[in-house]
């Protein structure tokens, strides 16, 4: 509460209470006045116990209960620490007991080399089959190849590629 006196040497006194509101209302403030006595009633959902449900106030700018995690959260921490332990151990469990050096440390090395093989595999295979899928409905036949071979190194894969490398073989 502040205390001030007026012209007259009449005190007067301003209050303001912070009241909790969850509900969008366009009244979010009201005054009373009595005698040169203010009371402010001011609603927001900054005033509750648990801060605004939507984005900010009640964690830090972050919305809802602080220290809420979502299940993308959860997920990514998890995948990335089961992502270093994994390079990290096998790098350590290849090197000590496998005794391998250089490049030769590294885990499925002849997998990680093949990857973008797959990858292209799998996009030409999907483009392929959603050609076909689309011709079909329209009417139009098959379309595109219907007998879908996996790309070979001889036709600018990476699959099958033993050394490990993203080197075409």
């Amino acid at each position: 509460m502040i205390i001030s006196t007026g012209p007259e040497g009449t005190p007067r006194a301003l209050q303001l209470n912070l009241e909790c509101d969850t509900a969008e209302t366009d009244d979010k403030f009201t005054i009373d006045n009595t005698d040169c006595e203010y009371t402010i009633h001011y609603k927001t959902c900054y005033a509750c116990a648990k801060g605004c449900a939507g984005g900010g106030g009640g964690g830090g700018g972050g919305g809802g209960t602080p220290g809420e995690m979502t299940f993308f959260e959860i997920f990514f921490i998890v995948f990335i620490s089961s992502l270093c332990v994994y390079c990290i151990g096998g790098v350590i469990f290849n090197v000590y007991k496998m005794e391998r050096k250089g490049t030769e440390a590294i885990p499925n090395k002849q997998f990680w080399g093949a990857l973008p093989g797959y990858v292209k595999d799998g996009f030409v295979f999907t483009g392929e089959t959603t050609v076909n899928v689309v011709n079909r409905l329209r009417g139009q036949g098959g379309g595109g190849d219907t007998n879908y071979r996996p790309a070979s190194p001889d036709t600018e894969s990476y699959q099958d590629n033993d050394n490990g490398t993203f080197e075409k073989a």
